[in-house]
């Protein structure tokens, strides 16, 4: 557990439309399993935690929800505003105003609290002068700097323009694609093959031929060679293991989830671990 987590967290008596929602289509599976994300929030960084396709089946096999019927959940209470889906599309974080907000009251008796600038939602207050904001723009000849008013953030950025710094590569170069492939037709930027060679490190380079005679042959048309790429490796992947892998909050559900079955198992466990 973290400096930055918390033993407890406010839960309200009467509920939320939004969580009245969930409960109305998942039944009490749906409210547990809201719960107990927001447990692993507050107990492990406060304001958010981290959550890929990695930590949702750990959670999964944590409380006994299978892995879709968590995604299904997951996605009403991103479209219900219980948490922050445009955060979560970035960073793979679960998080809320809210959320934020309850942890900036709970922390106030914090010698210090910690937080990322690019994770937040809401401006914290002046008078928590022991939250500490992590972020880009913090000089960085000063250690554990926090931002005060926006004035602040206005002088950081004048100290840091005359410190000699290494000139930034222009946002445009970033997004340049070039061309790749037996037939010139895969257009990549650098990121893009960087981030290839990391995913696919054995045979990133027989993809883009495999890719640039499919472009070639068949003429097919991808608005991201990249992502098509990532995709038909997958794919590839998946016929020769035969292993059918769930696409977390991109779950399309053709059959119906035994979500009964689910709340009984889950209360087993809920009740196996007060024991």
């Amino acid at each position: 557990m973290g400096k930055e987590a918390f033993d407890f967290f406010p839960l309200d008596v009467h509920l939320s439309d939004k969580m009245e929602l969930i409960e109305a289509e998942f039944g009490l599976i749906g409210f547990a399993v809201i719960v107990k994300l927001w447990m692993r929030i507050y107990g492990s960084r406060g304001y958010y935690c981290e959550f890929d396709e990695e930590v949702a089946l750990m959670f999964s096999h944590k409380t006994g929800v299978g892995v879709n019927a968590v995604s299904e959940i997951l996605n009403a209470a991103f479209k219900r505003g219980i948490f922050d889906k445009t955060l979560y599309e970035k960073y793979k974080i679960l998080t809320s105003k809210g959320i934020q907000e309850r942890c900036m009251k709970m922390c106030s008796r914090r010698k210090r609290f910690e937080v990322e600038k690019k994770y937040l939602l809401i401006s914290v207050p002046i008078s928590l002068e022991n939250v500490y904001i992590k972020g880009e723009n913090v000089d960085i000849s000063e250690e554990n700097v926090y931002i005060f008013t926006q004035s602040k953030v206005k002088e950081r950025k004048v100290k840091e323009s005359k410190v000699n710094k290494i000139p930034a590569v222009p946002e445009e170069s970033k997004k340049q694609k070039h061309k790749y492939g037996k037939y010139k037709n895969v257009l990549l930027t650098d990121e893009e093959i960087k981030q290839l060679r990391e995913k696919l490190p054995n045979d990133w380079e027989k993809w883009i031929e495999t890719f640039s005679e499919g472009l070639e042959l068949k003429g097919y048309k991808y608005n991201n060679h990249y992502l098509a790429i990532l995709q038909w490796e997958e794919r590839n992947r998946r016929k020769e293991t035969g292993i059918r892998k769930s696409k977390f909050n991109n779950y399309i559900d053709t059959n119906k989830t035994d979500y009964e079955g689910l709340e009984k198992k889950l209360l087993d466990n809920m009740l196996g671990e007060q024991r």
